[in-house]
This record gives structure tokens, C-alpha cells and sequence, in this order.
């Protein structure tokens, strides 16, 4: 249900961007809602859970969060580490830790599966030793309301947490997975690169919202989603 609400949501924004159709991002006059996402969302919902079995859906949502979990343990550390040493970026270097802790956390899988202990027990150092070494980086500072505590340790221990957890799952989860990633990709290759743009300087700057067809205002990179909404409505009720 979490999963269900958060969706019309995502339609609505991917709306706005115009990786979906501006029909996505309507927002209802009297309930101040996403109304049209949260129909599609149904509805998809609906046939899905008619036509699959549900612990098929369960694990394809599973894996679906966790991989995008694990995504953003790695934005972060990216965010507070990625940067130009000496003229050269070190972000090839974040990635290579970041797949040496995906693996690690492959193998405590299965080591843990097989009741290997001294295995669990070598992976488990050497993956302390990989995250020892980001505080080698310097890091950047930030003047931020809320930060993530004790990074790197927090999106490390996210990564191998999410890892693990996905690789405990079945061999035919992946390939649901890879199928579905296969149908997003072609979804926003012959649609979404066709219908989305970069945002002018002014609307980098927050102060100004352009329109396209039915008063659908696309996305800057200052997001205020109830400001947004605001200006759609008033739009909508003007016209």
C-alpha cells in the first residue's frame, strides 16, 4: 500500500519532466491531488494482482526498492567524496568500492547460506577494511539541515544490508527485474528523451515555472511540489 501511494506520486513528477505523458501530471481542482496517476496506479495495480501471483508481485517490489535503496547509499557517498583530486576525479575509484561492497555482500550471502563462518567472518573484515578506506578522501563539507550520520559507515552498512537482502532472493526475481528494467529503458528511449528537457537558467534559478500543453509545469531543479501544485491550480481555475 506504502508502494501504491508513493507510485501516483512518481507518475505525477515523471509527468511534470515529461518522461511520461503531461496527462500524468494533472492535479485534481477540488482535492488538490494527483487524480490521474492515482487512477493509472489502480488500475496497473489492479490487473497486475489479477493476472500475477502475489508472492511474484512481492518479490518484484522487493527487489525493485532495494536495488533503488542501494542507489542512493551510493548517491551519498558519491555526494561527500566525489570530487576532483589533483586535477583527475575520484569518483571511478568510489565506484570500485562501492561494487567491491556489492560483492562482499554477495558472498556473506551465500556464505551464510551455506554455513560457511570463517568465510562470514573474512568477508566481513575485508568489507570493514573497504570502508575504512573512504576516510582516506577528503570530504566535502556542507551546510545542510539534515545530513546522513556517520558517513561512510551508515550507506556502507545500507549497501551491504539491500545487497544481502537481494541476493537472498531467487534466481527468477533477477530475471522479472531485468525484464521490467528492460521495458522502463524502451519507455524512456522512444518516449521520454523525445518529450523531456534540460531547464533554462531562470528556472535553475526557482524563480520561474514554464508551461507546456494543458498548464503542465516541468521540472527545475529547486523542487517545491506544493508551490507547483499551486501554480497549477491557479492555472487550471484561470483558464
Amino acid at each position: 500500500l506504502v508502494s501504491l501511494m508513493g507510485c501516483a506520486r512518481i507518475y505525477t513528477i515523471l509527468g511534470r519532466t515529461g518522461l511520461l505523458p503531461p496527462y500524468m501530471s494533472r492535479i485534481s481542482r477540488s482535492r488538490g491531488t494527483p487524480a490521474n496517476a492515482t487512477v493509472v496506479t489502480g488500475i496497473s495495480a489492479g490487473l497486475l494482482t489479477f493476472l500475477f501471483d502475489i508472492e511474484i508481485l512481492a518479490e518484484l517490489v522487493s527487489i525493485g526498492t532495494l536495488f533503488v535503496f542501494s542507489f542512493v547509499a551510493g548517491s551519498i557517498l558519491v555526494k561527500h567524496y566525489g570530487q576532483e583530486i589533483s586535477g583527475r576525479s575520484n569518483i571511478p575509484g568510489l565506484v570500485v568500492r562501492m561494487a567491491v561492497q556489492s560483492l562482499l555482500s554477495i558472498g556473506l550471502c551465500l556464505c551464510v547460506m551455506d554455513e560457511k563462518w570463517m568465510g562470514v567472518l573474512a568477508l566481513s573484515a575485508i568489507f570493514l577494511v573497504v570502508t575504512a578506506s573512504y576516510y582516506v578522501i577528503p570530504r566535502k563539507k556542507f551546510d545542510l539541515k539534515f545530513a546522513v550520520p556517520m558517513v561512510p559507515i551508515v550507506p556502507s552498512l545500507c549497501i551491504l544490508f539491500n545487497v544481502y537482502l537481494i541476493s537472498s532472493l531467487g534466481v527468477w526475481a533477477y530475471v522479472r527485474f531485468f525484464i521490467w528494467n528492460f521495458v522502463g529503458l524502451c519507455v524512456y528511449f522512444f518516449y521520454g528523451v523525445m518529450h523531456t528537457r534540460e531547464p533554462t537558467s531562470e528556472e535553475l534559478s526557482g524563480q520561474t515555472y514554464r508551461k507546456t500543453r494543458g498548464g503542465i509545469a516541468l521540472m527545475d531543479i529547486k523542487r517545491d511540489s506544493l508551490r507547483e501544485d499551486t501554480v497549477l491550480l491557479s492555472g487550471e481555475r484561470s483558464a
